[in-house]
């Protein structure tokens, strides 16, 4: 790695003013630090030359948007790279901004070049910064609580700290947040404890961070200034997730899988068993930070290691132990910034929650009015399963599973489908369209533009007539993405099936292509040398009707009340998202089963029940305390502080209305019979 200039040293603790109300305590004086220099072996010059030299050129020619490397792209760069590195901006100064400053427009040249002088330059420094801060935090944990109240008002943190003595303001008030909360001195020193083993670790993982760590890291945060799906995977991560992925079908651990997205370590919820609904809305999709033994289910029982910058695969084996005990992981939930600890039980999990299921339900006795609703839910577009020779079966698959699901609706009479997609995305998109053709009396179900070739290609059903003729509702929510968008829309633009639920869905509408870096039909002469693969959205999805899903998603027709749908979520929150755009639609002719007066009379039948029932009501509170108090305060507002504020709100049925993970489908809710009671209002104007 370069040799990093010592960045400029921070300038003294600040002196508390005259008039605080508990006297402040000398800190120790400031220890000085060196910026780490990576000469590690786990990357060599020439390797890692070629392999920049070769994503630059990658980018410029396969991603959908064709970008050119220019100046303006260095800067996003360059910010996205500090970003990465600091999020919370609690370690860089200005300082250290006008020290990397002369790299902000020279990054696309260095690109093109395959150098990497500037990713070990900023973390040479961040290197210095974490040791500095967390000898700080390791101080300030200790004193008196009164006292971690800052001498100033609070200033914005949106940008870098312009002094030590702002940083020290950011610290002294996330660790009172921390520490704020506890309930009795016990309880006080065991999380002083528990804080200073996570920022000694934090410490102790920025020095074991090697220089292929860093090259990953920073070719990550390059391409993710083109779309955020976009990613570099060293061939070391690529084993990794080659081994986490064996272990999906048999877990000697918690049901769930560790992924790993710039550098953190994210909670996959395969298997649900043992936790509550609010358990599995916390824990899937959540960053874990933490992980303990605990002698049992309640939590407090365990001693929490930090994992945060740990590598995944060392966070698995950590989830790991003898079936029947217990580990506490804590989290960071998508949906909040507090962290919380989960107690999950470790055995051997057959995952199925992963695989289409289906069900009928009898609605008489539920609703009081006679019915017989199909309910199918498909998590994913899962391929058939692979032969001997490595070929895909005829048999298997979301496709065929949804199938021979489709053969037991029809042996139990059902009168309408309710096809449940809520956090469904992913797979393949040929699974997708076979799905789309058990509905459609044939016709195009996607388009997909290639905007390397410059062609439009149209997936389609071509079969002459749909496997099942019953009514059809699609239930989406937002995190509704991907090939299940595809399935949603095509039934959607064919008037094929009603859509319910969240306003719209997730709203991605590109292609991410995993290629090798370099495919040797475009770069040829090139050693056999691993480089790792690229992820790069290389096309794009559009509707039959020629809209794209990308940003606006899938629109639903009878829309339900739902906290969820408040929430900033989806293509459009994230950073560097691609627009909405549309191409020429594709010819087909629609079926008659949605027209304008049906969706109007759907709507009309499901507001005048949803006016009058209190689950909704309560629904509609936790709305109206989500928007009063962003209004007022602006910061990320969770879900579960609304309800442990109001312990009167429905937390069992709001988890279920959003879809936590669960063995039942549709189970008995406020939220599902309203779905089911859309199904028969269907069954009955369609004439049924």
């Amino acid at each position: 790695g370069d040799a990093t200039p010592a960045p400029q040293p921070a300038s003294p603790r600040p002196t508390m003013r005259p008039e605080r109300p508990v006297a402040t305590p000398t800190p120790p004086p400031r220890r000085s630090y060196s910026p780490r220099t990576l000469n590690d072996a786990s990357l060599t010059d020439n390797d890692a030359t070629s392999t920049v030299r070769l994503i630059a050129q990658m980018v410029e020619r396969f991603h959908i948007t064709r970008p050119k490397l220019d100046d303006q792209v260095s800067r996003k760069v360059f910010d996205a790279y500090l970003r990465d590195l600091d999020p919370e901006r609690l370690f860089f100064l200005e300082s250290d901004m006008t020290q990397l400053s002369a790299f902000r427009t020279t990054l696309d040249d260095e690109l093109k070049a395959g150098q990497t002088t500037f990713p070990y330059r900023a973390y040479g420094i961040l290197s210095v910064r974490i040791r500095e801060a967390c000898d700080e935090a390791d101080w300030l944990i200790d004193q008196p609580l009164e006292s971690l109240l800052p001498a100033t008002p609070e200033r914005s943190t949106s940008g870098w700290a312009q002094t030590s003595d702002q940083r020290t303001d950011r610290w002294r008030r996330l660790l009172y947040s921390q520490l704020a909360t506890c309930i009795g001195d016990e309880d006080l020193n065991a999380k002083r404890k528990q804080l200073h083993d996570r920022y000694q670790f934090l410490v102790s993982t920025m020095l074991l961070r090697d220089k292929l760590y860093v090259f990953e890291s920073y070719l990550t945060a390059f391409v993710r200034t083109f779309d955020p799906h976009a990613a570099y995977v060293s061939s070391r991560s690529q084993q990794a997730i080659d081994t986490a992925n064996e272990l999906r079908s048999s877990l000697a651990a918690p049901g769930l899988l560790v992924t790993e997205t710039e550098g953190r370590a994210y909670a996959n919820l395969l298997s649900p068993h043992g936790l509550s609904q609010e358990e599995a809305l916390l824990m899937d999709g959540a960053q874990i930070v933490g992980i303990g033994e605990a002698s049992g289910q309640s939590r407090g029982t365990a001693s929490i290691r930090e994992t945060t910058g740990l590598p995944r695969e060392r966070i698995q084996q950590l989830l790991t132990g003898k079936p029947g005990s217990f580990v506490a992981i804590e989290v960071v939930p998508s949906t909040e910034s507090a962290r919380r600890v989960v107690t999950m039980k470790r055995d051997y999990h057959l995952v199925s929650d992963d695989k289409v299921r289906g069900t009928t339900i009898d609605t008489r006795s539920r609703l009081g009015r006679s019915g017989k609703i199909g309910v199918l839910r498909i998590p994913s577009f899962y391929g058939a399963p692979r032969d001997s020779r490595g070929k895909p079966t005829n048999t298997g698959g979301a496709a065929g599973d949804v199938a021979r699901i489709l053969d037991q609706f029809e042996r139990d009479v059902i009168e309408a489908v309710v096809i449940d997609l809520r956090r469904s995305g992913g797979g393949d998109v040929n699974q997708a369209v076979e799905v789309g053709g058990l509905f459609l009396p044939g016709g195009p179900v996607v388009q997909r533009s290639e905007p390397a070739t410059g062609s439009v290609s149209i997936l389609e059903d071509l079969t002459t007539d749909a496997k099942c003729r019953a009514p059809v509702i699609v239930l989406c929510d937002r995190f509704t993405r991907g090939e299940a968008e595809v399935l949603a829309s095509s039934l959607s633009d064919h008037r094929r099936a009603i859509i319910v639920g969240d306003s719209h869905t997730f709203g991605m509408g590109t292609e991410p292509m995993q290629m090798s870096v370099a495919p040797t039909q475009m770069f040829r002469g090139l050693s056999g040398t691993d480089r790792g693969n690229l992820r790069l959205a290389t096309s794009r999805y559009y509707r039959p009707s020629g809209d794209a899903f990308q940003q606006r998603g899938v629109t639903a027709d009878v829309v339900l009340p739902s906290l969820l749908d408040q929430f900033d979520v989806g293509e459009k929150a994230l950073a560097d998202s691609l627009p909405f755009d549309r191409i020429n639609p594709a010819s087909f002719r629609a079926t008659n089963y949605v027209t304008a007066q049906v969706v109007s009379d759907l709507k009309i039948k499901s507001a005048a029940r949803i006016e009058n029932n209190s689950g909704f009501a309560d629904t509609r509170g936790l709305i109206q305390s989500w928007n009063t108090r962003n209004e007022q305060s602006g910061p990320p507002f969770a879900v579960r502080t609304t309800l442990e504020r109001d312990p009167s709100l429905p937390s069992d049925e709001f988890t279920r209305q959003i879809g936590a993970a669960g063995d039942t489908l549709l189970p008995a809710s406020y939220y599902h019979d309203e779905v089911l009671s859309i199904a028969l209002d269907y069954v009955a104007l369609l004439g049924g």
